[in-house]
Parts: structure tokens; sequence; C-alpha cells
């Protein structure tokens, strides 16, 4: 997914307000939590599709797109 430019500045406008008094080196808690969810979430995908599909990954690409949809 890529961002314009416009979208970018627009997230880190909104992570810049809602931050309020955290320090700029406390924030990676935050950030490496949301990387982490991203993580088991998109291995959790990845396991139910092998589980849905009978083990070939890949197969019905259009169950993956909705599920990815779901957890984000």
């Amino acid at each position: 997914m890529a961002l314009t430019p416009e979208k970018e500045a627009l997230i880190w406008k909104t992570l810049n307000s809602t931050r309020g008094k955290i320090e700029p080196s406390e924030y990676k808690n935050y950030i490496f939590g949301v990387m982490f969810y991203k993580f088991l979430s998109e291995k959790a995908l990845a396991w139910l599709d092998s589980k849905l599909t009978g083990g070939r990954l890949g197969s019905n690409f259009g169950l993956k797109i909705q599920l990815k949809q779901l957890i984000i």
C-alpha cells in the first residue's frame, strides 16, 4: 500500500496530536506493539488460509483478500 505524501503527512499529524506528553523515546513502545500485532495478524491469516485451503497456500486468493480486510 503506497501512501501519498498528503496521507503520510496526515498520519504523522494525527500521531503527533494523539501522542500528547509522551516522550519520543517512549513512543517506540506503542510502535512496537502495533508492529507485533501486524506480525501476529499476518501469521494468523496465513494459518487460517492454510487450514481453509487444505495446505494449498494462496489457492483461494479471494478469501485471502476478504480475511485481510477483516483483520485490518
